[in-house]
């Protein structure tokens, strides 16, 4: 069963995801902070992150890039979410390794599509696709 973490503060963001993967036969883990996040990630080996950009303690750049310089999670796949979409964060997050760049808001039966998708490209983790 392939493992999924979502990493986004808002509570009724993280539920609906959560019960639409779980829907799909994913096995999901939740954190509502970037801190919790970092843990989970290097505690519980996921297939691919769902990260927010936007959180308050650490924003999803830097868990992105600390996600890059661990020797457990430099490869996991990770599905950025963002509200505020622009050329020149795609560059930023490109160099970061994201595999996918998915505008809020977004209804979660995009994001399984594009779970899936990334998933099946997942033998070259990092590699950005979109």
């Amino acid at each position: 069963m392939q493992r999924i973490l979502i990493i986004d503060d808002d509570a009724p963001t993280r539920v609906s995801l959560q019960a639409r993967l779980e829907k799909e036969d994913y096995e999901v883990l939740t954190a509502e902070d970037g801190s919790t996040g970092l843990s989970l990630a290097e505690r519980e080996n996921p297939s691919l992150i769902v990260l927010d950009l936007g959180m308050p303690d650490i924003d999803g750049v830097d868990v992105l890039d600390r996600l890059r310089q661990s020797v457990v999670t430099w490869d996991v796949p990770v599905v950025v979410l963002t509200g505020w979409p622009s050329e020149n964060r795609r560059r930023n997050l490109s160099t970061l390794g994201v595999a996918s760049l998915l505008t809020k808001p977004l209804s979660p039966k995009s994001l399984v599509a594009e779970i899936a998708r990334v998933l099946g490209f997942a033998e070259t983790p990092g590699q950005p696709i979109w």
